[in-house]
């Protein structure tokens, strides 16, 4: 079993607001696709809580549409059929959907980042920190 330890952050651009949060992604192997993911602290429980309805579930990686990037989207569960962004109002469940994986995090050595942006003025970012 490997284990990547990733920092999430949600800043907040009209009052300088900062959070960040720490998750556990573990997989079969280096290469794996999905797997489960869980809060690596109390701190980080309480924050994925709030910001993700949930503390723990499932990871999945799936390539854009266009093929350009992947895209590292975190779940309630094992999800086959789709996934379902956070900031997507018309959903009943939130869940993380973030963009720019490079290669996936498991590899030894790759550290990657990504983020993106969501109304109002809130900016997501994740970066891998351990593995």
């Amino acid at each position: 079993m490997h284990i990547a330890k990733i920092e999430f952050g949600f800043y907040h651009s009209e009052d300088g607001a900062t959070t960040r949060m720490h998750f556990n992604f573990f997989a079969k192997s280096r290469t794996a696709k999905e797997g489960d993911w869980e809060a690596a602290d109390p701190t980080s429980k309480n924050l994925a809580l709030i910001y993700f309805g949930d503390a723990e579930g499932w990871w999945n990686m799936v390539s854009e549409k266009s093929g350009v990037k992947q895209i590292l989207a975190m779940l309630e569960f094992e999800f086959v059929t789709g996934i379902r962004s956070l900031w997507h109002l018309s959903t009943p469940d939130p869940v993380a959907l973030v963009y720019d994986v490079p290669k996936l995090p498991f590899q030894l050595g790759n550290f990657g980042d990504g983020g993106q942006w969501a109304q109002p003025g809130l900016r997501f970012n994740w970066k891998v920190i351990g593995i």
